[in-house]
């Protein structure tokens, strides 16, 4: 039984090590009992028994329980391994038998001294010894189970063989007290034993627990896809840095970096690849992060970056400007290879914000910049860029009050056929002359509509100004009217747009719906099933921009517009440039062979006139033929088309017109004439 107990304990390292850290405490007092004990019965036996009985063995014995007392009450601040425990308890477990033979053996030599007394004190001094070490033994049942054998078998049969009735009642009384103790023992160390084993899965079910959490928090902070940080993460860094550079002193940047071109592949190649673009993205940034900074991906196809350190303005340009230069190397599958260009803005603690979100928003800002005027490159917020907030902020402002219903006005611009100098229809342009600010570009107003979400209100209350002018024109010229991509993509917003259409008293087959590609790609089925509820009213669609974006083929294929619009962008050398001419008479010829019109916009002089002309160009818009121009101005250059027309310049059919000369491009009435 001792053995298979001791088997037990050694295959149970952490019963064993709760064992040595309870019994650790319990064994001085145990060596305390007995040294008090053993002096005791030396005393009362000094004068009877020999010399070796109390005091040559009785101080061996005492010494050796002196030395282990002292071993185990001094305190130790190393912490015990279970190897180490274990061995310390077999090594208890040892000096037990020889300790407790050795106690019985002298004790049982004193019996024949003395009196009576002396010979009860013998059987007393082996009973309150077993007792008390039994109760400090309780958390090691086999060195408990051990020393009761040793102890009371001899004791047993010794008084037992005594003849004397008390000894023999004494020792009765003392197997069944220990009999006792030792059912109590057994039970105190099964529930030791149970409540050690409740504890460690108490404790591995809270490891696990907390393994699970930190699982958790990690994959709460990383983004799944990329294998980076995410946009939580970012924030929470940005904070945790943000606070350091502030109290320290340090410098702190923060830049927000854009896949350029990232959405056409997604369209082309599906998303498949790109999501294989973004991970390859996210490794290059990673590898890219020196040690003071830190990358995460913010969603879709931006990144968020933390630079630390970095004070001098044209060290921090560099390292932003490497970094887009590695996102536009090409990217190399086994089946294709990609390019995406890299943008980026960059914003300084503290010249651009004192705060986490304003030292965003003004990354975030500058990045716009870049995309729009630096595209694949990087810029760093400065301030001239602080200005130009603080205008965007008041413009916001000026959007949220009352007043720029009133003060918005639709201007207008013809398309105009110059085969007969017919006037096509005229395209619808906001403007606004605020009372507070001043005359504001519309490119600014309409951007800071669509970014604070004042777009929809804008193009209801310009749509109605434009359908309320267009109903006085004559019934064959047409109205021109952008909806942005917002606009676009919202099905609430098309079907308030259609209300407004239905209750105008103007003919919806009259009214071309002008839309990029840009807003279509967000949602191509959403966007076209918007569209739709307009074109079964009878308006037509106008594909603005053509050949500017990445896929002007896939979106003429799949939305089959009714008009093509030429960039102004392809205008401006096509006098100088061979390479300008030829992309123009692609365009051309292309929209010609799917059956749709084309008008070429930015038209600026008779040269360039002349040249589209050649090209087999006949519809155009520019400022050649008038600038947008007020609905009073409007009326005068309709009736001076008109009286043109009347004077015979309208030819019967477009196969039946002259050649185009310079003379006859020049009389064609404009704005400045009208």
């Amino acid at each position: 039984m001792i053995q298979s107990l001791l088997r037990k304990q050694e295959s149970d390292t952490d019963l064993a090590l709760a064992q040595f850290r309870t019994f650790s405490k319990q064994i001085p007092l145990l060596y305390f009992v007995l040294l008090a004990n053993m002096m005791a019965l030396s005393w009362t036996h000094w004068y009877v028994a020999p010399v070796g009985l109390t005091l040559i063995i009785p101080g061996i014995l005492f010494c050796i329980s002196i030395v282990r007392l002292l071993v185990w009450w001094r305190p130790s601040s190393v912490r015990v391994s279970s190897d180490q425990a274990l061995r310390r308890l077999r090594f208890t477990l040892f000096l037990v038998v020889v300790l407790g033979a050795s106690f019985v053996t002298w004790a049982l030599s004193l019996y024949p001294y003395g009196d009576a007394y002396h010979k009860s004190h013998v059987a007393f001094f082996i009973a309150t010894t077993v007792i008390s070490c039994i109760f400090c033994l309780t958390h090691m049942r086999a060195a408990a189970l051990t020393l009761t054998a040793i102890t009371m078998i001899p004791f047993t049969v010794f008084f037992a063989t005594t003849g004397n009735q008390v000894f023999v009642a004494m020792a009765i009384d003392l197997i069944l007290v220990v009999v006792a103790m030792v059912i109590t023992l057994i039970t105190h160390a099964r529930d030791f034993a149970d409540l050690i084993h409740t504890q460690n899965e108490l404790t591995d079910r809270q490891a696990q627990t907390q393994e699970l959490s930190d699982e958790n928090l990690r994959l709460a902070n990383m983004d799944s896809l990329a294998g980076i940080p995410n946009r939580r993460s970012f924030f929470a860094e940005l904070q945790k840095r943000l606070d350091h550079a502030k109290r320290d002193g340090t410098a702190l940047a923060v830049a927000i970096a854009d896949l350029d071109g990232f959405k056409p592949i997604n369209d082309a190649f599906g998303h498949l690849t790109g999501d294989k673009v973004l991970q390859v993205s996210s490794s290059r940034l990673s590898r890219a992060m020196g040690p003071n900074m830190f990358v995460a991906r913010l969603g879709g196809d931006e990144f968020g970056i933390i630079i630390e350190g970095e004070r001098d303005k044209e060290a921090l340009q560099s390292i932003a400007e490497d970094i887009c230069q590695m996102l536009s190397q090409p990217i190399v599958f086994p089946d294709i290879s990609v390019e995406v260009a890299g943008s980026m803005g960059v914003a300084t603690f503290p010249e651009a914000g004192q705060h986490a979100q304003t030292l965003f928003e003004r990354a975030d800002y500058v990045l716009y910049h870049a995309k729009q005027h630096r595209r694949g490159r990087a810029v760093l917020f400065s301030t001239e860029h602080a200005r130009d907030l603080t205008t965007l902020s008041q413009i916001k402002h000026e959007l949220h009050s009352s007043r720029w219903e009133e003060e918005i006005t639709v201007h207008f611009q013809p398309m105009i056929d110059s085969d007969n100098q017919r006037i096509l229809g005229f395209e619808a342009l906001a403007r606004w002359d605020s009372s507070r600010l001043g005359p504001i570009r519309p490119d600014v107003f309409i951007d800071v509509a669509e970014r604070s979400g004042i777009i929809h209100r804008l193009t209801e209350v310009l749509f109605s100004k434009a359908l309320a002018a267009a109903t006085t024109w004559p019934d064959d010229i047409r109205l021109s009217f952008n909806l942005s991509a917002r606009d676009v993509a919202s099905r609430p917003v098309m079907e308030r747009l259609c209300g407004i259409l239905a209750r105008s008293d103007f003919d919806a087959h009259r009214l071309e719906v002008e839309i990029t590609e840009t807003s279509m790609m967000r949602d191509f089925s959403a966007a076209q099933t918007n569209l739709r509820m307009l074109t079964s009213l009878g308006a037509q669609i106008a594909l603005d921009d053509f050949g500017t974006g990445y896929s002007s083929l896939s979106y003429l294929h799949r939305l089959s517009p009714d008009m093509v619009k030429v960039d102004r962008s392809f205008i401006l050398d096509i006098e100088t440039n061979p390479i300008s001419r030829d992309i123009v008479k692609s365009l051309l010829d292309l929209a010609h062979n799917v059956g749709c019109e084309c008008v070429v916009e930015g038209v600026e002089s008779v040269s360039q006139v002349l040249i589209l002309r050649n090209l087999g160009c006949r519809l155009m818009q520019g400022f050649y033929f008038s600038k947008p121009m007020p609905e009073d101005e409007l009326q005068s250059f309709v009736a001076a088309h008109a009286s043109n027309d009347a004077a015979g310049g309208r030819t019967s059919a477009a196969n039946d017109r002259p050649e185009p000369t310079e003379a006859t491009i020049v009389n064609l009435p404009s704005a400045r004439e009208a």
